[in-house]
C-alpha cells in the first residue's frame, strides 16, 4: 500500500507549498540505511556497552551511572541544535559527523586490550555522542525537509523500524558474537575488540553509501541567512548556551546525589538506601559541582540575555515555546518514555545476572540471541504496524491504544522476575516487549513531527523535542541503577510500572491534531 493510499495532509501554509522539492528524492533509498546507521554509535554507547562493562567486571551501578553521563550529549544537542539549522546544509553536517563516528568506532577496536581501557573508552564513547547527536539532527532535519507531511506519517514506521534494526543488530547479532567468541576460547577484551572492528567496518559501509546517496533537498539551506560575522557569533553564544545546559546538568545531578545521601543519613545510615551513600570524598566533589554549576548559571544566564537578544537563534529556541499548551507538551516528552528508558537499561543486566541475585542467569550468547532473533522480528512488525495504524486512524483516536501497547509488556518482567520462567518464555517476552515499544514509539515520532513543525526552524525544533527526551534516558538511567540496586528486580519492574502511569496522564492535556496524519478518504 503507498503512502498516498494511507496518509492524507491538510493545505500546507503558503511558505511550505512554495519550497520547491528536489523531484529524485527516494524515500525508500535513503531512509533505511540512514536509519539503521543512526542506531549504531546510540546503541553501543547506551545498550552493547553496558554488557561489555558486565562481561568485563564493571558493577552494575557504575554501569547504569557512567552509561546515562554517556547519554548527555543526545541530551544536550536541543542547545547547539540552531548552529546546524543556520550553517552550512543538513546534508553537510551528517557526512562530516558520519567520518567522526568512524574514526572513534575504529578507535575502540583497538583500546579494549589497554591496562587503561576503562577511562579510555569512556572518552572515545564520549566524542561518539557528541557526532552521534550532531548526527542525528542533521538527519532528522534532512528527513523533515525531503519528506512531505503525508510521507512523514507515513515513513515513521519505516523510520522507527530500521533504528530499531539497527539497535537490534548491535544488541543481538554483535552481543551474540561477543559471547560466541568467548565460549570459542577467546579472552573478554579480544572478542570484544573483533566485536568493535566489525561495527567500525559496517559503519564505514554505511558512511560510503551515504556520501552517494544521502538526499539532496531543495530547502537544504541555512534556516536564516546570515553573514560570516554573525556565524562567528554563533558559534560564540552556542558555546555559551552549551555551557549553560552543561550547568543545568550539574545543579540537578549533584544536588539530586546530595539529597539522595542526606535522606540516607537521615533514616539512620542503614543498608536499605546504602546505594544512596557518597563518602566523604564524594560529598565534597557533588557539593564543588553543585557551588559550581550555580555559580556558573548566574553569570551565565545574564550572558546568554545580552548575547542571544534579537537574534535568529535566540528566535529558534523561543518560537518553541510559543506553542499551545507548551507545558503539557514538555511534560509529554519527559515522561511518556520513563518508564521504557528505565526497562532498556536494566533488561541485559536482568537477563544476565545469576537466579540467585534474582536475574535469571543467561549467557551472553543466549541474550544475544533472544534480542537478535524475537527482538528484532517484534520490533519490525510493531513499528511498521503502528506507522500504518497512526496514518490511518490518526494520532487522536490511536494515541491510547498505542501508548498502552508501549507499557503494558513491562509487566512481563514483573512475573519474570518474581518465578523465573523456562528460557523459550523470555524469547516470547522479548517479542511481545518490542512488539509493543515499536508500536507505541511510532506515535511518539508523529506527534515530535507535529510539534517540529511550528516555524521555520525545524531542524532546531526537531532536535529540542528530541533532546528533553533523551534528557528522560539520562534521568531514568540514573534512577534505574539506584532503584534496581536498592530494591532488587521484583520490585524495580513494578516501579517502572509505576512511572509509565504520568506519561500516560499527560495525553489528556497535550494538543493533538490530525491534519497531518488523518484517515484517508477512499473512493
Amino acid at each position: 500500500m503507498s503512502a498516498s493510499e494511507t496518509t492524507v495532509t491538510a493545505p500546507a501554509p503558503r511558505g511550505e507549498q512554495d519550497l520547491p522539492r528536489a523531484p529524485e528524492i527516494r524515500p525508500w533509498v535513503f531512509i533505511p540505511v540512514l536509519y539503521v546507521m543512526q542506531a549504531i554509535p546510540s546503541t553501543l554507547t547506551r545498550e552493547v556497552t553496558p554488557l561489555l562493562y558486565k562481561d568485563f567486571g564493571i558493577s552494575n551501578a557504575q554501569i547504569a551511572l557512567w552509561v546515562s553521563l554517556l547519554g548527555l550529549p543526545w541530551t544536550l544537542k536541543l542547545f547547539w541544535a540552531p548552529i546546524v539549522d543556520l550553517n552550512f546544509t543538513r546534508r553537510r553536517w551528517l557526512l562530516a559527523a558520519q567520518a567522526l563516528m568512524l574514526l572513534a568506532l575504529a578507535g575502540l577496536a583497538g583500546v579494549l586490550q589497554l591496562p587503561g581501557f576503562f577511562a579510555i573508552t569512556l572518552a572515545i564513547l564520549f566524542v561518539v555522542g557528541i557526532a552521534s547527536a550532531t548526527h542525528d539532527i542533521a538527519l532528522d532535519g534532512l528527513y523533515l525537509l525531503s519528506l512531505t507531511k503525508k510521507q512523514q506519517a507515513f515513513f515513521v514506521g519505516v523510520q522507527t523500524t530500521c533504528f530499531r534494526a539497527g539497535r537490534l543488530l548491535c544488541t543481538g547479532g554483535l552481543v551474540f558474537l561477543a559471547g560466541y567468541l568467548q565460549k570459542a576460547g577467546l579472552s573478554v577484551s579480544l572478542s570484544w575488540s573483533i566485536v568493535m572492528g566489525l561495527i567500525a567496518l559496517l559503519y564505514g559501509g554505511g558512511a560510503l553509501y551515504s556520501f552517494f546517496f544521502a538526499p539532496r533537498p531543495a530547502g537544504d539551506a541555512p534556516a536564516v541567512a546570515v553573514s560570516r560575522d554573525e556565524n562567528r557569533r554563533n558559534i560564540y553564544r552556542t558555546g555559551i548556551v552549551i555551557l549553560i545546559g552543561a550547568a543545568i546538568y550539574g545543579t540537578l545531578s549533584g544536588g539530586l546525589r546530595l539529597i539522595g545521601h542526606g535522606i540516607w543519613y537521615a533514616l539512620g545510615a542503614g543498608q536499605t538506601l546504602a546505594v544512596w551513600k557518597q563518602d566523604d570524598g564524594a560529598v565534597t566533589t557533588h557539593a564543588i559541582v553543585l557551588v559550581t554549576s550555580v555559580v556558573a548559571l548566574a553569570v551565565l544566564l545574564p550572558m546568554a540575555r545580552s548575547v542571544l537578544r534579537g537574534t535568529a537563534m535566540s528566535e529558534a529556541f523561543v518560537s518553541f515555546t510559543r506553542q499551545p499548551r507548551i507545558g503539557a507538551v514538555l511534560a509529554f516528552i519527559l515522561f511518556y518514555r520513563f518508564g521504557e528508558a528505565m526497562i532498556s537499561i536494566i533488561v541485559p543486566l536482568f537477563m544476565r545476572d545469576p537466579v540467585s541475585a534474582g536475574g535469571l542467569g543467561l549467557p551472553t550468547q543466549e541474550v544475544g540471541i533472544i534480542n537478535g532473533v524475537s527482538g528484532i522480528i517484534g520490533i519490525i512488525l510493531g513499528g511498521i504496524a503502528g506507522g500504518i495504524v497512526v496514518g490511518r486512524l490518526g494520532l487522536r483516536r490511536s494515541f491510547w491504544p498505542l501508548a498502552l501497547c508501549m507499557h503494558l509488556p513491562n509487566l512481563f518482567y514483573v512475573w519474570a522476575a518474581y518465578s523465573p520462567p523456562p528460557t523459550w518464555v523470555i524469547y516470547v517476552v522479548a517479542f511481545v516487549d518490542q512488539f509493543g515499544y515499536g508500536f507505541g514509539f511510532a506515535a511518539y515520532c508523529v506527534y515530535l513531527m507535529y510539534v517540529a513543525q511550528h516555524g521555520k526552524f525545524k531542524t532546531s525544533h526537531f532536535a529540542i523535542a528530541t533532546g528533553l527526551g533523551s534528557l528522560t534516558i539520562v534521568l531514568a538511567g540514573i534512577l534505574s541503577g539506584i532503584l534496581q540496586t536498592t530494591l532488587g528486580y521484583f520490585w524495580f519492574f513494578i516501579a517502572v510500572c509505576l512511572c509509565t502511569v504520568p506519561g500516560m496522564i499527560t495525553l489528556l492535556y497535550i494538543p493533538i491534531e490530525d491534519s497531518v496524519t488523518a484517515k484517508a478518504k477512499t473512493t
